[in-house]
Parts: structure tokens; C-alpha cells; sequence
């Protein structure tokens, strides 16, 4: 009898037992999850604080943009001419002619075009993050609205102006934009725009408008010798010429033909046709410190090349080039040109061929 109570005893421990464990169990996992629960939510609440804390920054500094300039102006057929003015003085001036662009100030050169259509389209990019209209009746006594309009924005005759014209079908566009003061509360500055008797004061990112701060030397065009292989007659060079015996086959003149490096030549004529400046330093109204350098450049070591070309049209042209040295790097002038065109190092060894180099010994 007592063996019988007490099988049926342990079996019933056994039976609490497990219960005890799955009960322990199941509070352990409910716990966890209440505790990650809990954590989960504090999470979601920071993340929702610095959301909308984000959220008031972008209201603040990420402003939809207000259109400026009209769409239709994106084509390139549109593009008359652009300038930067500083001081009430044009700085920079660019005439667009189909697909070749001009330079007429500070010197008169041709510009890449490449590079002025990336200002051009900078221009029509630009965008407002706020805007505001000049009311008529707000200058004061001896004042004319445009005067009251400028200076109310900060806007002085030293001003930054940056000028677009665009060609319409009842004639010319321009728009000439003028800097006004700083909001640095939002890293911006107004632009102020005079259009049709309406004046306008836009806020624009100074980052955009210091973008738009370009220099002469920034546009003009760096492939300065404008020559296909075929038009290339000869070269001159400090006691040898090279010239074209027929159609793409260039030889040494005078040399005798068994002894030719016709490799050697064909090398030379073709990275000397494909060179392109690296900068470019204008002779005239340059900076002073940009002057001393050009005088350094100028009074060093001079060689002599002369090309001989012939056009497609049968006119013939001749390019006569002067190459000086600055730190180990050819800088070229092209005869009656205002501008030193400043070559990579590597072009170095092109300028220092000798007769001897185009033959074979």
C-alpha cells in the first residue's frame, strides 16, 4: 500500500515540476518581450524627436526652390551672349555663336565652349529658396524706387552682377542679376533682378553663387592649335622640318630616306597636334602677382616652331609658336596672342627633339 503512495506522490511531483517549468518559462519570455517592447518604443520616440527635429531643419534650410529663369531658355539656340560685372565694370564677357563661343572682355580669344555651356546651364538652375516683391512707393525722399530697391537688399555699387541675354523671336532677353547682403541664418544671399518695371528680390545659396564666379582664364579655349591631322603641312623646328610627303606620311626634310625613323616622326607629329593646355595666363590686365610669373616664364629660355597648314578650302595658314619653361612644365604663346597656354610636364620632351632624334643611327 505505502509502495503504491508513493509512486502516485512522485508521480505528481513530477507533473508539478514540469508545470513549475513551463510557467517560469513562458513569464520569462513574456518578460523579454514586454523589456524589448519597451525599448523598441523608446526607440521609435527618439527616432520620431530627431525626425521631426530634421524635418524643421530642412524647413528651415531645404526650401523648395523657386524657378528664376524660364525653361525655355535651356536650348542652346536661345544663348546670345552672358558677362560678370564687378564694381559697374564688366569683369567677363562671352558672345555665343552656334556651336562656337567668343570671349570680347577682358581680351578677345575664343572661349571653350564646353565650359561656358555648363555656366550657361548653371544660370538656368538657379533657383530661390524664398522670394519677394519690391512695392512701388517705398523710397524715400530723393530717392528713385530702383535705388531704394537696391539698397533695402544690401546690393552697392561694388556689387557682383552676373548677366544672361537670350535670343527670343521678337528679339534679345537679358536678364542682369545683382548680389545683395547676406542671410546667414540659411547660408544664403539676395539676388536682386530689375525685369519689365518689376524688381525682385530673390534668396539664393552662396555655394551656387560663388560657383558662378568664373574667371577669363577658366574659359578660354585650351585646344589652342584648331588643326586636323590631314591640314598639317610641316613643322619647323630648331634646325629641322618636318613635312608632309603625302597624304597622312610626314618626313624628315633633306634627310636621306633609307636612314628616316619614319616612327619616330609620326610620334612627334601626332602629340604635337593633339597638345592641349593644362591653365592659361592672359598677358594683359592679369593679376600682379600673375604678371610677375608671366615675366619670370617670358625671360627664361625661348625655342621657335612654325606649322604650316592648309585648309580643306585650299587657304594656307601658318601658326608661329614660342616655348618657354616654368618649373619643369612647356608653356607656349601663339605669335600675336595676349595668352600663355601652360602644358602638363610630360609634353616637356616633344619641344626638345633634334634632327638626329628622326633618324635612325
Amino acid at each position: 500500500m505505502q509502495m503504491i503512495i508513493a509512486k502516485v506522490f512522485m508521480k505528481m511531483f513530477r507533473r508539478w515540476l514540469r508545470f513549475c517549468s513551463s510557467l517560469f518559462m513562458g513569464l520569462g519570455i513574456a518578460l523579454a518581450l514586454f523589456l524589448l517592447s519597451g525599448c523598441g518604443e523608446k526607440e521609435e520616440e527618439q527616432q520620431k524627436k530627431l525626425d521631426s527635429k530634421q524635418r524643421s531643419q530642412d524647413d528651415t534650410f531645404l526650401l523648395p526652390a523657386i524657378r528664376i529663369l524660364p525653361p525655355s531658355f535651356s536650348v542652346p539656340a536661345t544663348w546670345h551672349a552672358w558677362e560678370i560685372r564687378s564694381g559697374g565694370k564688366p569683369a567677363l564677357q562671352v558672345e555665343f555663336h552656334g556651336e562656337e563661343c567668343f570671349m570680347e572682355s577682358p581680351i578677345r580669344a575664343k572661349a571653350d565652349f564646353s565650359e561656358c555651356e555648363a555656366n550657361i546651364r548653371n544660370f538656368l538652375s538657379m533657383g530661390a529658396i524664398a522670394t519677394e516683391i519690391w512695392q512701388p512707393g517705398l523710397a524715400e525722399s530723393g530717392q528713385s524706387e530702383s535705388e531704394a530697391f537696391f539698397a533695402a537688399f544690401g546690393a552697392g555699387p561694388s556689387s557682383w552682377q552676373y548677366g544672361v541675354t537670350f535670343q527670343e523671336a521678337e528679339g534679345l532677353k537679358k536678364f542682369l542679376f545683382t548680389e545683395g547682403k547676406v542671410v546667414k541664418e540659411v547660408s544664403a544671399r539676395y539676388v536682386l533682378l530689375e525685369q519689365n518695371l518689376e524688381r525682385k528680390a530673390y534668396l539664393v545659396r552662396e555655394w551656387f553663387l560663388l560657383a558662378l564666379q568664373k574667371k577669363a582664364t577658366d574659359l578660354l579655349f585650351k585646344d589652342f592649335l584648331p588643326i586636323k591631322t590631314a591640314e598639317l603641312l610641316s613643322i619647323q623646328g630648331e634646325g629641322f622640318i618636318i613635312e608632309q610627303a603625302e597624304p597622312l606620311r610626314w618626313i624628315l626634310q633633306g634627310g636621306k630616306k633609307e636612314r628616316l625613323d619614319e616612327s619616330a616622326i609620326d610620334s612627334f607629329v601626332q602629340n604635337f597636334l593633339f597638345l592641349r593646355a593644362e591653365s592659361v595666363l592672359v598677358l594683359h590686365g592679369s593679376l600682379p602677382g600673375h604678371q610677375e610669373q608671366i615675366e619670370r616664364i617670358r625671360a627664361g629660355l625661348e625655342k621657335k616652331f612654325s606649322l604650316q597648314i592648309q585648309r580643306e578650302d585650299g587657304e594656307k595658314k601658318q601658326y608661329n609658336l614660342a616655348v618657354f619653361q616654368d618649373a619643369g612644365a612647356p608653356v607656349l604663346q601663339l605669335e600675336r596672342e595676349p595668352i600663355l597656354y601652360r602644358l602638363n610636364k610630360k609634353y616637356l620632351p616633344i619641344f626638345n627633339y633634334q634632327r638626329e632624334d628622326f633618324l635612325r643611327h
